[in-house]
C-alpha cells in the first residue's frame, strides 16, 4: 500500500476472494461507492471467480483459484473474503500481513485460536481498517436495540435466550465419491482442512456449513447476528464458563442438529438454542416467541430483539409497552469500512475486528463446549484457553484440524 501522508486516498483498490453465493450480496454494496474499484477475483471455482470478473471486465491474469497467488501478484488496497468458514483465518492473516484492509464475512474464522490471531494482527496495524461481515450491525432494528440496552431500559439484567430455528447440523451418512466438476479445483476448496472427496450436493455450493472441515454449524453461521445488539447492549466481554446441555457431542464429520448452550459472564447468563431446541415459553409470558431473536430479562421488564426487526418492550406482567424512545438511524456497514480504510482510521468501524473478535470467539466458544456435554468449563479470556476440569479436551478443539504441514 502507498505510503499516502497527508494525501487524502479517493480511490480503494478491492480484491474479492471468495465469489460465491454471499459475495452476490455483498459486493453491489461495496461498489455502488464511488472511490472501489475492483481489481481481482479469486474462488477455486471458476464460474464464480469469472461471474464478477466478467461484470468488472477484468483481464484473465487478475482471475485466481488460490488467494496466495492473488495476494503476490495483485496490487490492492483491501481484500473482501466470502470464504467458507475454514479458510477465513488464513485469507484474513494473508491479507493484513500483507498490510491490506480487510472485510471478513462472518464468523471471522472457524476456530477460536483463529480469532485470537486475527484480532491480535489487527491491533498490531492501527492503520488498517477491519469489519467483520455481520451486516445487520448497521440496521436500524439492531441499532435501536443496543441504544436502549445501554439507556438501561430494562434495568439489570440477569439473563439473555438467544433462539434460531435454522439446524445447520446433524449426522450426514458416507456417499461414494463423485468426479470432481470442470472448473473446480477441489484440491484449493479444501485449503487448510484435510483432502477429501468431493461428493456432488455436500458441500459445495451451499452445504458446506454443516461440515467440521469447512463450516461452524447453525452457532457459527447465525450467533455472530444475533448476539450481536446483546454485546453491544451490555458491555459482554470475555465469558467466564460455558455449558453444553447436548445429551451426546457431535460426531467428527458434522455439527448437531440441536443446540442449547449457556454462558455466564460476570453480571448474567447467556443461553442459546438452536435446531428444534426452544426457549421455554416463560420466557416471554402472553406474548409469541418469534422463530430467531433474542429475549433480555432485566429487573424493570423484558426486551424482545426480533431477527431484523424493530425490538419490542414488556413489562414486569408481559404487557407491552409503547415506546417513546427514538429509533436509531441506519448505517452502511459497508461504506463504513471503505471510508475507515481511506482515512485509515479503523475506529470508525462499527464491528472491527477489535469488537468482532470477542463476539465471535463467544460464540464459537459454544461448538467447543459441544465436545464435553453437560460439563461445565472455566475459560480464562486473558490466556485464550480453558483451566480446571474438562480443559484438556476442551483446549483440543480451539483450533480446528488443519492438513498436515500447514500451521495457524
Amino acid at each position: 500500500m502507498a505510503n499516502l501522508g497527508s494525501m487524502k486516498q479517493t480511490e480503494l483498490k478491492l480484491a474479492l476472494i471468495g465469489c460465491g453465493g454471499q459475495a452476490g450480496g455483498d459486493v453491489p454494496n461495496f461498489t455502488n461507492h464511488p472511490a472501489v474499484k475492483i481489481v481481482a477475483t479469486c474462488d477455486p471455482d471458476k464460474k464464480s471467480r469469472d461471474r464478477f470478473a466478467d461484470r468488472y471486465e477484468l483481464p484473465e491474469d487478475a482471475r485466481f483459484s488460490d488467494f496466495r497467488k492473488l495476494l503476490a501478484q495483485v496490487e490492492c488496497d483491501a481484500v473482501f473474503c466470502a470464504t467458507p468458514d475454514h479458510m477465513h483465518a488464513p485469507v484474513g492473516l494473508a491479507a493484513l500481513r500483507k498490510n491490506k484492509h480487510v472485510y471478513l464475512q462472518k464468523p471471522l474464522a472457524r476456530g477460536v485460536a483463529e480469532v485470537r490471531a486475527l484480532a491480535e494482527e489487527a491491533r498490531r496495524r492501527p492503520k488498517l481498517a477491519t469489519q467483520m461481515g455481520i451486516q445487520i450491525h448497521g440496521e436500524a432494528a439492531y441499532r435501536t436495540a443496543v441504544a436502549w440496552l445501554q439507556a438501561g431500559i430494562v434495568g439489570k439484567v440477569s439473563e439473555v435466550f438467544t433462539f434460531c430455528g435454522k439446524g445447520w447440523g446433524g449426522a450426514i451418512p458416507r456417499k461414494p465419491a463423485d468426479p470432481i466438476p470442470d472448473g473446480l479445483d477441489w484440491d484449493t476448496y479444501c485449503g487448510v482442512s484435510p483432502l477429501r472427496p468431493f461428493v456432488k450436493g455436500e458441500y459445495h455450493p451451499g452445504n458446506w456449513r454443516r461440515w467440521q472441515a469447512f463450516g461452524t454449524g447453525t452457532l457459527g453461521d447465525m450467533g455472530c447476528h444475533i448476539l450481536d445488539p446483546v454485546f453491544g447492549g451490555l458491555g459482554l466481554k470475555s465469558p467466564k464458563t460455558v455449558v453444553s446441555h447436548l445429551a451426546a457431542h457431535p460426531n467428527p464429520e458434522n455439527f448437531a442438529y440441536d443446540m442449547h448452550v449457556t454462558w455466564e459472564f460476570e453480571q448474567l447468563k447467556l443461553h442459546w438454542l438452536s435446531g428444534d431446541a426452544r426457549p421455554d415459553p416463560g420466557v416471554l409470558p402472553g406474548a409469541m416467541i418469534p422463530n430467531t431473536g433474542s429475549v433480555v430479562v432485566g429487573e424493570k421488564g423484558r426486551l424482545l430483539i426480533p431477527h431484523w426487526a424493530i425490538p419490542t418492550l414488556f413489562d414486569l406482567q408481559g404487557q407491552k409497552v409503547e415506546r417513546t424512545s427514538p429509533v436509531q438511524p441506519e448505517v452502511d456497514h459497508y461504506h463504513e469500512w471503505i471510508d475507515a480504510a481511506l482515512a485509515q482510521n479503523p475506529a470508525a468501524c462499527g464491528a472491527g475486528f477489535g469488537y468482532a473478535g470477542p463476539l465471535t470467539e463467544c460464540v464459537l466458544l459454544g461448538n467447543v463446549a459441544a465436545w464435553t456435554p453437560e460439563k461445565t468449563l472455566t475459560w480464562d479470556g486473558r490466556r485464550c484457553r480453558f483451566v480446571g476440569e474438562g480443559a484438556r479436551e476442551a483446549n483440543r478443539h480451539l483450533v480446528p484440524p488443519y492438513r498436515r504441514g500447514i500451521r495457524l
